[in-house]
């Protein structure tokens, strides 16, 4: 059974490499006992944006793994280059500090607001923001949505329309619209199962909506009707996103705010990146969500999506 996020997160870091909560000003008291901590099998850093010489160091010394804690303000950039690290080092673990001054992820208010950052009136305007994107693309993209059906329906036969089950913001169950670009099964034991480079579940009408991301229009009606936002943790099918509960460290904090039909974890890794260093771009998102940030990230996936690069 999955684990509530009203439940405390990670009070042991060293032990399991949760998330845990910190004062703002505890930080140097934290760093100062984690190196205490340090020893040749293991070692756990705090570390400081803009020097990952430190990185390197801890992995030269330490036989086992090392933990790198990122308990300040740190950028996309140096975070995609921890996950470019940490992707041919094996024994580097990354963790997330949620500071206290944000909101600790189970109390009573975070639950309540859904945002972990920002003021009632940022989220105001970041709602509004949805809902006037939504409200004036839905109806101009019906023309589309309609010869787009027809075409997915003559390209592969079955239903245009892909609709699924994923958890959405306090973890609620959601039903998710997309233009459907696989062919169709009554079998739906695989839906859940991620598509790879060259699946061939996917047909070529529907390897183009992908890629332009055409498919996520309908999820418009779901920011809408406030199940979603523009921006935010892309969910993933209700089954894995069960599994992640489970197996990734911090997972549910993703549940504090809406999910998003576009997120840093899809414009800076991809899709095929690993649950672990997706989750780490969501909760930089929740560190850092408002009405700038989401501006900035549409314009992020727009200039991905036409120039294959995410660089402003």
């Amino acid at each position: 059974m999955a684990k509530s996020i009203a439940e405390p997160i990670g009070q042991q870091l060293l032990v399991d490499t949760r998330l845990m909560t910190v004062q703002p000003e505890d930080d140097e008291a934290t760093r100062n006992d984690l190196t205490m901590a340090a020893g040749p099998l293991s070692r756990t850093v705090v570390w400081r944006p803009g020097n990952l010489d430190v990185v390197h160091e801890a992995l030269a010394q330490t036989q086992g793994d090392v933990e790198i804690v990122l308990a300040h303000r740190y950028s996309l950039d140096e975070l995609l280059q921890l996950c470019h690290l940490r992707s041919s080092e094996p024994r580097l673990k990354v963790s997330c500090v949620i500071r206290e001054a944000y909101g600790p992820m189970g109390d009573e208010r975070a639950r309540k607001t859904g945002y972990v950052a920002g003021l009632a009136k940022e989220r105001l305007y970041k709602r509004l923001f949805d809902m006037a994107v939504s409200g004036i693309v839905l109806p101009i993209s019906a023309p589309f949505l309609i010869m787009a059906g027809l075409a997915v329906k003559i390209a592969s036969p079955g239903p245009a329309i892909f609709t699924q089950e994923r958890k959405g913001y306090h973890g609620n169950i959601i039903r998710v619209h997309k233009l459907r670009s696989m062919h169709h099964t009554p079998d739906r034991s695989k839906e859940h199962v991620l598509r790879t480079e060259t699946d061939n579940r996917v047909f070529r009408l529907g390897d183009i909506l992908r890629k332009l991301k055409l498919d996520e229009v309908p999820q418009l009606w779901n920011v809408f009707k406030g199940e979603m936002s523009l921006v935010g943790p892309r969910p993933s099918p209700l089954k894995l996103m069960e599994e992640y509960e489970q197996t990734v460290p911090g997972y549910q904090v993703r549940y504090c705010v809406r999910p998003g039909v576009t997120g840093p974890a899809q414009i800076y890794l991809g899709y095929h990146a690993s649950a672990e260093d997706k989750l780490l771009f969501d909760l930089w998102y929740v560190r850092n969500n408002s009405l700038r940030t989401d501006l900035r990230m549409i314009l992020l996936t727009v200039k991905k999506i036409f120039c294959g690069d995410y660089k402003l």
